[in-house]
């Protein structure tokens, strides 16, 4: 039987980062190039995989936030990072937001100065954005593991599309 590995790839002209999905093959019939010794072939095109910025504003959330960080940690695609801003919260939510920060190198926090109110948080999060793609995570929601995966294939599916939603 065969086992699907994936290998990261970069593109030296574009500059692009790929992931490239390989199954190992026992079937000597089936022999291509060596890959750290195991018989491969290729099971389909080299998808790009674009980074992904995402933005999850907090105000007293600690009830919800655990689990909304939980789900973007567990997310199957590879290639992202989570940005909690949180504004001024008087209740736990900055602890828990440091400790999946200290946990997980994707997560990053950071700590308005001052309360700026919903909006202005979603907008003092946008100076964090550093992917070709963003996503703003609600601290009280949760996502299925290949949810940031299905989105971006469906962007890469329709080029001419500028958002992907989903209920």
């Amino acid at each position: 039987s065969s086992k699907a590995q994936i290998y990261r790839r970069s593109d030296r002209n574009t500059g692009l980062v790929y992931w490239q999905r390989i199954l190992v093959a026992p079937n000597p019939e089936r022999r291509l190039p060596q890959l750290d010794g195991a018989t491969i072939w290729l099971e389909g095109l080299i998808v790009p995989q674009p980074r992904v910025s995402i933005i999850v504003p907090t105000y007293n959330n600690m009830a919800t936030l655990s689990r909304a960080l939980e789900s973007l940690v567990a997310q199957d695609y590879p290639n992202f990072h989570v940005v909690v801003v949180d504004d001024c919260s008087t209740d736990s939510s900055v602890a828990i937001a440091k400790d999946y920060a200290a946990k997980n190198p994707i997560v990053r926090l950071v700590v308005n100065e001052k309360n700026l109110g919903a909006v202005g948080n979603y907008a003092a999060g946008r100076r964090f954005l550093e992917g070709e793609l963003f996503m703003i995570g609600g601290p009280d929601d949760s996502w299925a593991p290949t949810f940031i995966s299905r989105m971006v294939e469906l962007l890469h599916e329709r080029p001419e599309a500028v958002a992907a939603i989903s209920s």
